[in-house]
C-alpha cells in the first residue's frame, strides 16, 4: 500500500485519509492543512481503490474524515463510496475534483458526502471550513448523542455541536467586511468575497434547520399527544402547502402537479400539525428532486366497507432511496446515505416529526422509493364521522 503519514501540530487531532492517485494533490492538501489553525491532523494517503479497501479492512486504522478525489486510475469516488458503504467504517466523506460538476455531485448525493469542491478555487481556510462543517454533521449521528436527545435529557449535548458553524459564520463574516473594505475590484478578490457569503449561507442553513427541528423534536416529545382538534377541510389546507411551495419549485425548474378531483375532505384535526406534515414533505419532494415533476395525489378510498380513509401521495422523480434503507427512513437521526451539502437540514428528524404527527391523528405513512427513479410517499387520515356518512351515502 502506498501510504505516508505525517503530523501536523496544531490544537486538537483528527485522522485524515486522502484518496487521491496524485502525490502532487496530496502534498497539496498536507501544506494546506499544516498552515490551517482548527486542529492537528494525522494524514495517511492511498492511491488506489485496492489500497483503499485494504486501509478499511485494519481496524487499527483511525479514520475521522476522508479526503476523496474524483477521478483515481480506473475508478471514480463512487467506485470508493461503495467500498466504504460496504465496510464497517463511519466516517464523513469529503470529494474534490479538478473539473467540479453539478451532475458529479448529483451522482455522490445517495452516498452521503458532507461536501463536493473544486480543486482549483480551494484554499486552506475553505479546506478547514469544510472540515468543520462535515465533523460537525457527523457527530450528531454520534449514537450516545441521539439518545440523550430522544429522552428528553437536554438539549445541551446539542450546543457544543453547533458552536463550529457559528464559529465559522462570525470568522468568514469578518473575513467578507474586510475585502469588501479592501475596495479591491479584482476578480480574485471578488471571488474570496463570494466564498465567504457561500459558506456564511451554508452554514446559517444548518444551524437553521437543526435547532428547528431538535425544537420540534424536543417540543414533540413534551407535548401531551391529546392536542387540540378540530373539524377541518383537509384539502384546503393541502392546497395552500402546494401553492406556498410553487415559487421554490420554480426556482428549482420543477412542476408541481395537482391530481386533486376533492374539494372537500373533512377530519378532526390539529391544523398547525397538518400544516406542518404537508409542508415537510413538500420541502423534502423538492430537495431531493434535480429536475422533473412532483405530483399530489389526493382521493378518499371508496373500496372497503368500513371507515373511510382520506390518502395523499407526494410523488418525486428524485434521487429515491435505496431499498436497504426503506426501514429506517423515520427513525429521529437516521444514518440513510442521501445527506448532502445542498440539503444541510437531512438530520433525519424531519420524517420521525412527520411520522409522529401521523400516529397522532390515527393515521399511517409508508414510502415506496426506488433509487436514481423517485419516491412516493402517502399518508392516510380518517375521515371524520359526519364525512363517513356522506361518502357511504354517496357511494351507496
Amino acid at each position: 500500500m502506498n501510504s505516508t503519514n505525517s503530523v501536523i501540530h496544531l490544537r486538537e487531532n483528527h485522522n485524515v485519509l486522502i484518496i487521491d492517485d496524485s502525490d502532487t494533490d496530496i502534498s497539496t492538501l498536507s501544506y494546506m492543512l499544516s498552515r490551517g489553525v482548527d486542529a492537528e491532523y494525522t494524514i495517511s494517503s492511498t492511491k488506489t481503490l485496492e489500497d483503499a479497501k485494504r486501509y478499511f479492512s485494519q481496524k487499527d486504522n483511525i479514520i475521522d474524515l476522508i479526503i476523496l478525489d474524483y477521478h483515481l486510475i480506473g475508478h471514480t469516488a463512487e467506485d470508493i463510496l461503495k467500498i466504504l458503504e460496504e465496510s464497517d467504517r463511519d466516517a464523513p466523506v469529503i470529494v474534490a475534483t479538478s473539473l467540479a460538476t453539478k451532475r458529479k455531485e448529483n451522482q455522490l448525493l445517495k452516498y452521503g458526502i458532507y461536501d463536493f469542491w473544486d480543486k482549483n478555487s480551494l484554499s486552506t481556510a475553505r479546506l478547514e471550513q469544510s472540515i468543520r462543517f462535515a465533523l460537525n454533521r457527523h457527530q450528531l449521528s454520534n449514537k450516545k448523542q441521539h439518545l440523550q436527545l430522544l429522552h428528553g435529557q437536554s438539549l445541551a449535548s446539542v450546543i457544543h455541536d453547533i458552536k463550529s458553524p457559528i464559529s465559522t459564520i462570525v470568522s468568514y463574516n469578518k473575513i467578507a467586511k474586510k475585502l469588501i473594505n479592501n475596495k479591491d475590484n479584482s476578480a480574485d478578490n471578488e471571488g474570496r468575497i463570494q466564498i465567504c457569503f457561500d459558506t456564511i449561507d451554508k452554514n446559517c442553513q444548518l444551524l437553521q434547520h437543526l435547532v428547528e427541528e431538535v425544537l420540534s423534536l424536543s417540543k414533540l416529545e413534551s407535548e401531551s399527544k391529546n392536542f387540540s382538534k378540530r373539524r377541518i377541510n383537509i384539502i384546503k389546507l393541502l392546497d395552500n402547502s402546494i401553492n406556498n411551495f410553487q415559487p421554490k419549485a420554480q426556482e428549482h425548474n420543477l412542476t408541481i402537479h395537482k391530481n386533486i378531483d376533492l374539494s372537500e375532505a373533512w377530519v378532526m384535526a390539529n391544523a398547525d400539525k397538518i400544516t406542518q406534515i404537508f409542508d415537510n414533505l413538500m420541502s423534502n419532494a423538492i430537495k431531493y428532486t434535480d429536475k422533473g415533476t412532483i405530483t399530489i395525489t389526493a382521493a378518499i378510498d371508496t373500496k372497503n366497507s368500513g371507515p373511510k380513509n382520506l390518502s395523499v401521495h407526494f410523488c418525486d422523480s428524485g434521487i429515491g432511496i435505496a431499498e436497504h434503507d426503506l426501514h429506517k427512513l423515520f427513525a429521529p437521526f437516521n444514518s440513510i446515505n442521501h445527506k448532502t451539502i445542498k440539503a444541510v437540514d437531512s438530520h433525519g428528524l424531519g420524517l420521525s416529526i412527520v411520522k409522529s404527527l401521523i400516529e397522532q391523528h390515527n393515521g399511517t405513512i409508508t414510502v415506496k422509493s426506488v433509487l436514481d427513479e423517485g419516491s412516493d410517499f402517502c399518508i392516510t387520515l380518517p375521515l371524520d364521522d359526519i364525512n363517513q356518512n356522506t361518502v357511504t351515502q354517496l357511494h351507496s
